[in-house]
């Protein structure tokens, strides 16, 4: 139940980051944003969860190695594990957001400008 709560608040922590992003930048609320907004919760989920069953995996292989004896230990094997996840993380992201760039720079009917 926590890691499916750990998700679950990642979500909308992103969804408010997002809503003071489009305020500040003075976007209007179009179908191509929504897009991006839905695109970035979905993508917000995905990583929360694959970063949650790694970190369960990669600690759970360190008890199991008797690596993990004190909470020092914990935090140097999960630290160790969302470094190891970056690239990934951000090569999922960077592609999303590759995909959605035409909708960003869309002019006409239906989009921003």
């Amino acid at each position: 139940m926590v890691k499916t709560f750990i998700v679950l608040l990642a979500v909308p922590f992103s969804a408010i980051g997002a809503f003071w992003f489009l305020y500040l930048l003075g976007y209007n609320m179009s179908i191509g944003v929504w897009v991006g907004l839905i695109a970035l919760l979905g993508v917000d989920a995905e990583t929360g969860v694959f970063m949650l069953l790694y970190l369960t995996w990669l600690t759970r292989q360190a008890k199991k190695e008797g690596r993990l004896k004190s909470l020092s230990d914990l935090q140097e094997a999960i630290r160790y594990g969302a470094v190891k996840r970056l690239r990934p993380k951000f090569m999922t992201v960077a592609t999303t957001f590759l995909g959605l760039v035409p909708i960003l720079w869309a002019v006409g009917t239906g989009s921003t400008s």
